[in-house]
C-alpha cells in the first residue's frame, strides 16, 4: 500500500504510518481486512469533525477530536482507494471553524493508499534509445513464496439483439437461461436502443430453458435450447407479446445458434507507465505459473523514469490467453483509471 500527499497541498497531511501493503491469501480464519490509523491536521494541527470518504466508500464517522480516523480495506484483493474529505461543514480545529483557506487547502488534498502484489524486478536501468530491452520479473503474494494466480478462464459468452414481432429493438430488458434442472442461470446485462444483450454461461451440451423480462412483462420459451459445449454464441430473439412468449429466427420460431470463437479470461498484469500513462508499445507478458512475467520495452528517451502499475481484467479475447503469453494490447489503457494500483516501484531509470 502507498500513501502519495497532493503535492500542492502539502499543509495538509493526513498521517498514515505505513505505506505499503502487499496482498495476501485470502483466509477462512481471522479478519482480511486492513485497518491503519491515520490522522488529519491542518498546518501540524490535528482536524476534528471532517467527514472522509474514498473512491470506493464512505468512513462511518468523522475524524476524532485528535484529528483520528480508520480506513479498512480489503488486504487480499488488488486495490486502490482514493481518500479525501468530502464535507467540512463541522470540523474544527482547536475547537474553532475552519477559515476559508483551510477548507479550500483540505477539500483539495488527497492520499493514494494501494493494497498490491509484491513485485522484484531486473534491471533497473536500460540504455535510452534502445529497442527491445527486457525487464524480467516476478509478482507475489505477501512474503514472496506464493505467486499470483495465472490467467484463467471465466466462461463462454451468449450474445444478440432482442427484437419485438414487428422487427423493433425491445429496450431495457433482461435474457435469462436456466438448465433444465434450474441449477446454474444466466442473466444478461439490460438491452441497449438496438436490443442488443450479452451473458456469460458455461455451455457443456445440455439443454438450457430461455426468458426474457421488460419490467412486468415475461416472455417465456416453450422450448428447450442446446448449445454446443464450451463455446461462445450468438443467438437472436424474437419476442411475441400477444402470447407472451420468446422465439427464435428460425422457421416456425427454432432458434438459430451461430458459434463465435473466444471465451471470457480474468488474470493480472503487471506493466509499466509514465505516471498514469502506460507505456502501450511495450510488449507485456502474463505471469506464469511461477508468478514469473516479463516486459520488452521500446526505445524509450534518455533521463526518463517509470514505475509499474497492476491491474486484475477480465476479457473476451478471440484467442486463448495463456500463463506466460502476451497481454493482449486492448488490455493496456491509455490512461489509468483512479482504481487501478500505479506508481509501484522500483523505478526504471532510462541512461
Amino acid at each position: 500500500m502507498r500513501a502519495r500527499q497532493t503535492p500542492e497541498t502539502t499543509q495538509v497531511d493526513f498521517g498514515f504510518p505505513e505505506t505499503r501493503v502487499p496482498v495476501e491469501i485470502w483466509t477462512r480464519e481471522g479478519n482480511n481486512n486492513y485497518h491503519l490509523q491515520g490522522t488529519l491536521s491542518y498546518n501540524g494541527q490535528p482536524v476534528a469533525g471532517a467527514l472522509l470518504h474514498t473512491n470506493i466508500y464512505r468512513l462511518p464517522a468523522p475524524t476524532g477530536e485528535d484529528g483520528t480516523f480508520e480506513l479498512t480495506g480489503d488486504k487480499t484483493v488488488l486495490q486502490r482507494q482514493v481518500l479525501s474529505a468530502y464535507d467540512l461543514t463541522n470540523a474544527r480545529i482547536g475547537g474553532n471553524s475552519l477559515d476559508t483557506e483551510a477548507v479550500e487547502a483540505i477539500e483539495a488534498a488527497s492520499v493514494e493508499v494501494e493494497s498490491i502484489f509484491e513485485i522484484e524486478v531486473e534491471p533497473l536501468s536500460v540504455p535510452a534509445n534502445t529497442a527491445d530491452a527486457v525487464l524480467t520479473g516476478s509478482m507475489m503474494f505477501k512474503g514472496g513464496e506464493i505467486p499470483v494466480p495465472t490467467v484463467q478462464l471465466w466462461g463462454y459468452v451468449l450474445s444478440g439483439t432482442v427484437m419485438d414481432a414487428d422487427g423493433n429493438p425491445l429496450v431495457d430488458a433482461n435474457v435469462s437461461i436456466r438448465d433444465d434442472e434450474g441449477e446454474t442461470w444466466s442473466l444478461s446485462t439490460i438491452t441497449d436502443e438496438t436490443g442488443e444483450y450479452m451473458l456469460r454461461f458455461y455451455p457443456l451440451g445440455g439443454a438450457f430453458q430461455m426468458r426474457v423480462a421488460q419490467g412486468t412483462r415475461t416472455f417465456e420459451s416453450d422450448q428447450e435450447t442446446v448449445f454446443n459445449p464450451e463455446t461462445s454464441a450468438k443467438m437472436d430473439i424474437i419476442v411475441h407479446s400477444d402470447m407472451g412468449m420468446a422465439m427464435g429466427t428460425g422457421t416456425d420460431g427454432a432458434w438459430e445458434i451461430t458459434d463465435v470463437p473466444g471465451a471470457e479470461y480474468v488474470g493480472f498484469i503487471t506493466g509499466i507507465a509514465d505516471g498514469d500513462i502506460p507505456v502501450k508499445d511495450a510488449a507485456v507478458s502474463l505471469p506464469d505459473d511461477t508468478g514469473a512475467f516479463t516486459i520488452t520495452l521500446p526505445a524509450l528517451p534518455a533521463g526518463s523514469a517509470y514505475t509499474f502499475f497492476q491491474e486484475r481484467f477480465r476479457v473476451f479475447a478471440d484467442e486463448p490467453l495463456l500463463p506466460g503469453g502476451v497481454v493482449p494490447k486492448e488490455l493496456i489503457p491509455d490512461k489509468l483509471e483512479p482504481h487501478i494500483p500505479m506508481g509501484i516501484e522500483p523505478a526504471i531509470t532510462i541512461e
